[in-house]
């Protein structure tokens, strides 16, 4: 089982606030917080929701440090048993960066309080130290080490370090990105929905960036039409699941990357499981309902979300004159993708719409009955701006914009500007969704 942390930026500052090293006397200083816990077959993932300073102390000396028991359990009284966890965080403000034997006592009583107040609910702990932060959870009674700590945010920062991979797979990749963006890399868990012109090469350009855990979400199979698109099927693959064989694909060429198909929709639980414990959700379908589906999976399990698509159109000749691709990037505290215009609220009444309701407008003329044109080299533009802007996130390549983008690419028309930006609309009053605010990050991931 791999522990990964997830915290927004702004509980992330909060921590830091709370956990100074620059304390007189070289004390410490300790934190309690609270968040809930996404587990999947391999992946366990801790969303830290909020973060309490403690004042008031039992014990503070230096090397030594405990919560008022008073303080431990009321905060322990708001845990809902099996799928949260209490955060007992603490500093060594001249070092070391592990743990003590003090620790080790002190933080296994405290699990055990945590796991007899609610049945189930974990202890997770973090120290601060002069060279960065450990984290270990406590499981069963016994601790675990926490592979990565992502702070959610532009750009999405990893707290905890790890060793850079022996192979020379991602040698040159290293000198274009220096080997910290190459190890984080090797933390981050993406999900792609939808597999298809789009999501096939985003798939293929993440497991090539070295990103460590890939899954994949799609409920159709291979088609005749889809090998002139898809760079990871051939003839002899039509009838079979895209995601099974994509992933297949992966795996041989990059056997280091974990890859996980589902052939489900993404309203389906299991996808909806598997993408909470996503760092990164990559929405590439054909259809909108599906597009915001994944972001509202991805907003409340605190991962950044990026939207990508083309958008032909034909023209009095009845082939394509103009074509563009656009991708964007969402944290979870943005707005949604509907209130800025990246979503068609026309388009969600259509796919809304029984068959039979879809069928008469169409023939009334009411709603146009074309199929979508595709073509590799607008798929391609579209993916190399979804992989670009994933490696500005991560690796903090400039412009690495501190708002979140919409990029509209104009491929082919008679435009002066071939590319357009914009920044994400802040949030809007009239908005029905609004942004994330912390009360609503606090129920259990997916309610299950």
């Amino acid at each position: 089982m791999t522990n990964t942390i997830r915290i927004p930026e702004g509980v992330y500052e909060d921590l830091q606030r709370a956990l100074p090293l620059d304390v007189e006397g070289n004390v410490e200083t300790i934190a309690l917080g609270i968040g809930r816990v996404c587990t999947v077959a391999d992946r366990r993932v801790y969303v830290l929701d909020e973060v309490l300073q403690i004042e008031d102390y039992e014990l503070r000396e230096p090397a030594r440090v405990r919560a008022d028991d008073r303080r431990l359990l009321g905060l322990t009284a708001r845990l809902r048993g099996r799928g949260t966890f209490a955060l007992l965080a603490h500093t060594h403000p001249r070092g070391p960066g592990r743990y003590s034997l003090a620790d080790d006592d002190h933080e296994k009583e405290v699990a055990r309080v945590v796991a007899g107040a609610a049945d189930g609910a974990q202890l997770l702990s973090m120290l601060r130290h002069p060279g960065g932060w450990t984290a270990r959870a406590w499981v069963s009674g016994e601790p675990e080490t926490v592979k990565a700590c992502w702070v959610v945010g532009r750009p999405l920062r990893q707290l905890l370090s790890a060793e850079a991979p022996a192979s020379d797979t991602w040698a040159r990749q290293a000198l274009a990105l220096g080997t910290n963006a190459v190890v984080d890399l090797r933390q981050l868990r993406v999900g792609v929905v939808g597999v298809g012109g789009l999501g096939d090469p985003t798939a293929a350009g993440l497991a090539r960036l070295g990103v460590g855990q890939i899954v994949l979400v799609d409920p159709d199979r291979v088609e005749l039409t889809n090998v002139s698109r898809l760079l990871c099927v051939d003839t002899a693959d039509v009838g079979q699941f895209k995601v099974e064989v994509v992933a297949a694909r992966l795996r041989r060429a990059i056997p280091s990357c974990s890859v996980t198909p589902l052939a489900v929709g993404v309203e389906d639980q299991r996808a909806a499981a598997e993408l909470e414990a996503c760092d990164v959700v990559v929405l590439s379908t054909d259809n909108h309902t599906s597009r915001l589906v994944g972001w509202q999976i991805a907003k409340r399990a605190l991962a950044l979300t990026l939207l990508a698509g083309t958008d032909p159109q034909a023209g009095a000749r009845g082939i394509v004159d103009r074509v563009s691709a656009y991708v964007a990037d969402l944290q979870p505290t943005d707005p949604c993708p509907v209130c800025q215009k990246i979503l068609d609220p026309e388009h969600l009444r259509q796919e809304a719409m029984p068959a039979e309701a879809l069928v008469g407008e169409r023939r009334d003329g009411y709603i146009p009955a074309v199929a979508h044109p595709a073509v590799l080299p607008w798929n391609l533009a579209a993916v190399a701006e979804v992989l670009g802007r994933l490696l500005e996130l991560v690796a903090a390549l400039p412009p690495a914009p501190a708002r979140g983008q919409i990029r509209r690419l104009e491929l082919l028309a008679l435009a002066d500007v071939r590319c357009r930006t914009r920044a994400i609309f802040a949030k809007d009053e009239a908005c029905g969704c609004g942004a994330v605010t912390r009360s609503e990050l606090r129920p259990r991931l997916g309610g299950r």
